[in-house]
């Protein structure tokens, strides 16, 4: 990836802002008003945005039902408590393969 200055890039620790220190120097700097989220807050946040569309209509309540159990099964697996933008791919393909061999728990 090109870094440009003023750009937004993604690295382990989040979210920078890439500026150019001159002579070719990149300095990457985290915005003052990013929030770390942990995965709960996030899972929390998202179930609710789509209880909302499901008020509205935008989505089916059956279509909302399996995405609020899977985006919950994904906490339940990555850790609630744990930083979202700490997690990186190796712990995403770690949660993946424990949701691949855990039951949906459609079937109680």
């Amino acid at each position: 990836m090109v870094e440009r200055e003023g750009a937004w890039g993604r690295r382990r620790s989040g979210w920078v802002r890439v500026l150019s220190v001159g002579a070719g120097n990149v300095r990457r700097v985290r915005p003052s008003d990013v929030q770390r989220l942990t995965v709960g807050e996030t899972v929390d946040r998202y179930a609710e945005m789509v209880r909302a569309k499901t008020a509205t209509g935008a989505l089916a309540p059956g279509t909302a039902e399996v995405y609020t159990r899977d985006v919950h099964t994904f906490a339940e697996l990555a850790g609630r408590e744990r930083v979202l933008d700490d997690l990186d791919g190796a712990d995403v393909d770690e949660v993946m393969l424990r949701f691949a061999h855990k039951p949906d728990g459609r079937r109680r």
